[in-house]
């Protein structure tokens, strides 16, 4: 007996199959995440963690600026951003720099910033210059050109939320504290 040929016959087929189905979910579920990571579901608490992040950076660049230069500055801190000062020549005080890294910043909306001098300087380290020395200010850490800064604590929250706390020691060591991070 002679078999028949076996036909295997194609069905012209309209759905897709499992697999193309999987790899269109898997493509959608990439652009969403990459779509939620650009826009941020919580863009505050983003905004909150970039502008510590810059504060921590900003302070540490001002200290080697100091050092670097033989300079002492002073940071001025205000509830809504911060500045870092030079003393000219004539004793006047001025932004370290206008255009560059170390200009004067201002916080976004919704961000705040609040300075506490664990140690006041009771004397600015120009006393020897030209009369006595200014008295210290409130909101105002020195970072001298030996590398020792006032030890301060400065706090960044975000309005009815979270917060980031930096502490500078004497000797210039900053720590970033995270929101939620127990306190030694």
């Amino acid at each position: 007996m002679a078999h028949a040929p076996l036909r295997l016959s194609r069905h012209n087929s309209s759905g897709f199959t499992l697999l193309e189905l999987l790899v269109v979910l898997v493509i959608i579920g990439i652009i969403l995440t990459m779509a939620t990571l650009s826009v941020g579901g919580s863009g505050g608490q983003r905004q909150l963690h970039e502008e510590a992040q810059r504060l921590a950076a900003l302070v540490s660049l001002a200290s080697d600026e100091a050092v670097r230069k033989n300079e002492e500055l002073l940071m001025a801190v205000e509830d809504n951003g911060y500045s870092f000062l030079v003393q000219d020549k004539d004793g006047k005080w001025g932004s370290v720099d206008e255009k560059g890294s170390l200009r004067p910043r201002e916080l976004p909306e919704g961000l705040h910033l609040s300075v506490t001098v664990d140690e006041p300087m009771t004397t600015t380290p120009d006393e020897n210059k030209e009369g006595a020395a200014a008295e210290p200010q409130p909101g105002q850490v020195w970072i001298l050109s030996s590398g020792e800064m006032t030890p301060f604590t400065l706090t960044l929250r975000l309005d009815g939320s979270s917060s980031y706390t930096l502490h500078g020691d004497l000797i210039g060591n900053l720590t970033l504290d995270e929101p939620g991070a127990e306190k030694k």
